[in-house]
């Protein structure tokens, strides 16, 4: 009997064996198992944020575009900005060269102007001067004329009585 227990025993600890080794297989499976998966969702959460990543350079690369062209659009802005300033500036400096030119010429307009009023008015006081002078020398010869034609009626007078008496 000690054979039988023996190999009862022998028995019951190979059943036992083979139960925990059975059971060593199936926690080894499932370890397995549970690695897997999380490989799976490891080798998932990889591609998740590689994609991310590829999606970030994207959107960084557009936002640098943007950003990029919103710089150019600014510079382009001043420079025009600045051109418009220049313009005005030179109108506003014409406008200033051309204002002294327009009072440089009416202050020597009006001083030409001065002057021939002052030369009309000299020329008008020498031609009343003249005027009054030829009035006096017509009359002063009137006046001789006058005198001179009473002279030699009385001179024709005096001679015809001279006659007339002779």
């Amino acid at each position: 009997m000690n054979f039988k227990l023996s190999l009862g025993k022998h028995r019951k600890m190979r059943n036992a064996h083979a139960d925990v080794e059975e059971e060593a297989v199936s926690k080894q499976d499932n370890v397995e198992e549970e690695l897997t998966v999380i490989f799976q969702k490891l080798t998932s959460e990889e591609a998740n944020l590689i994609e991310q990543k590829k999606n970030l350079a994207s959107l960084r690369e557009n936002l640098r575009l943007k950003i990029q062209e919103e710089i150019e659009s600014k510079q382009n802005s001043i420079k025009n900005l600045r051109a418009e300033i220049k313009d005005l500036k030179n109108v506003e400096e014409e406008s200033t060269v051309v204002w002294q030119k327009l009072t440089s010429e009416e202050a020597q307009l009006i001083e030409e102007k001065n002057k021939l009023i002052s030369l009309r008015e000299n020329l008008r006081s020498k031609h009343q001067k003249n005027v009054r002078r030829k009035q006096k020398s017509i009359k002063n010869l009137r006046s001789e004329i006058k005198d001179l034609k009473f002279a030699c009626e009385e001179l024709t007078k005096s001679l015809e009585a001279g006659v007339k008496a002779k």
